[in-house]
């Protein structure tokens, strides 16, 4: 790999943090629930954050194991993380994998909450607190790495929900950033599927297929940490 063009250094840091939410609270993603309370927890969620600093640019991305991210989320983070004086300023990216089992009750618009469960303010502020100090943590320890980057065709994963026939997008792509050592530090991933591999029917909290595949990556790569961005899910949904 090689670094980003320009004499200034590529700085990476990284961190994951649990985003289980205490208790039991409405699941997001299936307005069919209609904001029932979730009985368990089928496999735990995170915030993972990539961090990525060169010169005067710094930028984190930080994906959730969420639904989605609204404006009240993103600016209550942002305004956490703000707290923290920095130079260079911290550019935020805040992304959800977009799981439908993850915790809702934190959308105040009426169609956020046929889908997500009503408003809870305690909900709301467990997830600002993690997902603000995992960014924190990552931009906090940086360390100067290399990138690459692969990009391929998967086979047997993806249909096309609407229409058969129709268009699917099966590519993956995948940067990976290594050490000085060449040991992978992190792993940005970007794949297009709705995930819903668990139906309406599961009421447990779980972060669905992307967390499984970002466990398994990190399982192969201990000490790295994989990010997961949802691409353009549109009509793509998963095989099962």
């Amino acid at each position: 790999g090689a670094g980003v063009g320009g004499a200034e250094p590529l700085l990476v840091g990284t961190a994951k943090l649990d985003l289980t939410p205490p208790g039991k609270v409405p699941l997001a993603g299936y307005s069919r629930r209609k904001g029932k309370a979730s009985t368990g927890v089928h496999d735990p969620l995170f915030v993972r954050v990539l961090a990525i600093q060169q010169g005067p640019v710094a930028i984190a991305i930080a994906s959730c194991d969420l639904l989605m991210i609204d404006e009240q989320l993103f600016e209550a983070v942002k305004q956490r993380v703000g707290t923290e004086p920095r130079d260079p300023p911290l550019n935020l990216v805040l992304t959800a994998t977009h799981t439908h089992s993850g915790p809702g009750a934190y959308g105040r618009k009426f169609l956020e909450k046929l889908s997500m469960g009503h408003f809870d303010p305690q909900m709301f502020e467990f997830l600002v607190g993690r997902i603000a100090a995992a960014i924190v943590q990552a931009s906090t320890h940086l360390q100067p790495a290399t990138v690459r980057y692969h990009s391929g065709s998967t086979s047997g994963l993806v249909v096309n929900r609407m229409d058969p026939t129709g268009v699917c997008d099966a590519e993956l792509s995948a940067v990976i950033f290594e050490d000085l050592a060449l040991r992978p530090v992190a792993l940005l991933v970007n794949f297009s599927a709705h995930p819903t591999t668990l139906g309406s029917w599961n009421r447990e909290l779980s972060a669905d297929y992307p967390g499984a595949m970002a466990h398994a990556i990190e399982q192969r790569f201990p000490g790295a940490v994989c990010v997961f961005l949802p691409g353009s899910v549109g009509d793509q949904a998963p095989v099962k």
